[in-house]
């Protein structure tokens, strides 16, 4: 049910094109208040339609593909390749290693799965040590810190990192809510390294 929400979240809603919408219909097991997956699944997909939609693609879908219960990553799976196969779209699934469990939920499935692997930064290259760099600099900028003193930081937080971008966003995450939690003024960028 999140899924179609955030699909439908990211398309804007649902589509508008030369008519009004058909209300949704409400799920009265739900306490009158959450709409029905069918009615969120064709919102969806008449979304998908209406703008043409050739790829949807799913960053960070490894928080929906590391579910415990196997009843439900097999469900998950299984939304996903009705998805594609209704709309005839390629379906992008941008996760760590934590995902590929995903590939053996359903063989019909693998058969049509390509895995990609996009490399780590690595620090004995010197364009992929500028390209992390501008990574944590855009992070940085992004919430507000100085980036001069951000920049003496980017190498010890690629090695603790060993430059991998998720690692990195973490780090960051972790170092706001220990600031966040001990009410600090000024960043402490040690607590970056350490985090």
């Amino acid at each position: 049910k999140t899924l179609y929400i955030d699909i439908l979240a990211a398309l804007g809603g649902p589509p508008l094109i030369g008519r009004r919408p058909e209300p949704l219909p409400w799920d009265t097991e739900v306490g009158g208040r959450g709409q029905s997956i069918a009615a969120l699944r064709r919102a969806v997909l008449e979304a998908l339609k209406a703008r043409q939609t050739q790829m949807l693609v799913l960053d960070e879908a490894a928080h929906m593909l590391s579910v415990r219960n196997s009843e439900r990553l097999h469900r998950n799976a299984m939304t996903l390749k009705s998805i594609a196969n209704k709309r005839q779209a390629v379906l992008v699934l941008a996760c760590a290693y934590d995902g590929l469990p995903f590939l053996e939920v359903d063989s019909q499935l693998t058969r049509r799965i390509d895995v990609v692997h996009l490399p780590r930064y690595r620090d004995d290259i010197a364009d992929d040590v500028q390209a992390y760099r501008n990574c944590v600099m855009t992070i940085g900028q992004r919430i507000g810190l100085d980036l001069d003193h951000l920049d003496a930081h980017v190498e010890p937080l690629m090695e603790r990192t060993v430059g991998c971008v998720g690692s990195t966003m973490k780090a960051f995450r972790k170092c706001c809510s220990l600031h966040k939690e001990a009410k600090a003024e000024a960043f402490d960028f040690a607590l970056l390294e350490a985090a």
